[in-house]
């Protein structure tokens, strides 16, 4: 990234809710936190700190992403408090269930330090303009999940012509995760997972909410028309590109399309951390 190009961030519910869950539990010897927290936490700690050193906040968030981490944040800390603990002790999930108060509470205070390195913008879903915007976000994923089910009627095929046909009666169901393995599709494995777990509603329309907070921000500073990259920190791979541990490699077909329809770079925590810390992020504006 050029150092010359002005940015600003926008963090996906994820990435809040990373960064403020994170507690240290009375009566065992434990800490409670997530898998992606050491990076989100950078993140809010560095820009942090830029805001007491300059004043300047380079963060965006939507109305919409607050109420959604405080409306889920309970349902969340209880899923992933019964899957890391109750499954291995229930002793030691009772002890931490008597601990849930304080462990809210904790996450709360988290939570509001964490959002006040940002500004609250103008975007609303409600807003004809963003619905506008919604519409084009709409047809993007409706083309890339009718792209995805022919990826697979074309693997089914080949399937068939491969193998003898006893064998081959196996492929009349669609085996979308055995195909997703072959190395000859890592390329397309962002697009084949919305047949495994579709964009929802909410998805669409926090997307759309950023394209046209991006609109917002070089209206009131045109000196940063074609010259800002706004940047959405997320860890949903229905955005950010998905990563393929078994070939140490991304696929993020629908990451460029982002990029190229919306001048949107979707990005995971681990990389903007990467952007921070090589001092690649250009804070004078």
């Amino acid at each position: 990234m050029n150092k010359d190009i002005f940015f600003r961030f926008f963090c996906d519910t994820n990435v809040l809710i990373s960064a403020s869950f994170y507690y240290k539990f009375k009566f065992i010897k434990k800490t409670f936190c997530e898998e992606q927290y050491e990076n989100c936490i950078f993140i809010m700690r560095y820009f942090e700190k830029v805001l007491e050193q300059s004043g300047k906040k380079f963060g965006i968030l939507t109305q919409s992403i607050i109420k959604e981490v405080k409306q889920r944040r309970i349902h969340i800390l209880i899923r992933n408090l019964t899957e890391k603990y109750q499954e291995h002790n229930e002793v030691i999930f009772k002890k931490i269930l008597d601990e849930f108060s304080s462990i809210l509470n904790r996450i709360d205070d988290n939570l509001n330090r964490n959002l006040k390195i940002f500004i609250i913008g103008k975007a609303n879903i409600k807003d004809k303009r963003v619905q506008k915007i919604y519409l084009k976000v709409n047809e993007m994923y409706n083309e890339f999940s009718e792209q995805a089910t022919k990826i697979i009627e074309q693997e089914k095929e080949k399937s068939w012509k491969d193998i003898g046909s006893l064998v081959a009666k196996k492929f009349r169901k669609p085996e979308i995760f055995s195909l997703i393995q072959q190395q000859e599709l890592e390329e397309k494995r962002q697009i084949l997972n919305l047949l495994r777990k579709p964009v929802g509603i909410k998805d669409k329309e926090i997307i759309s909410e950023i394209i046209y907070e991006r609109k917002r921000v070089i209206q009131e500073n045109p000196k940063l028309k074609g010259n800002l990259t706004f940047f959405f920190v997320s860890e949903d791979v229905h955005f950010s590109p998905k990563y393929i541990m078994r070939y140490n490699k991304y696929s993020n077909p629908i990451t460029k399309k982002i990029k190229e329809l919306f001048n949107i770079t979707c990005i995971r925590s681990k990389i903007f951390c990467k952007l921070i810390k090589n001092q690649k992020l250009n804070l004078t504006n």
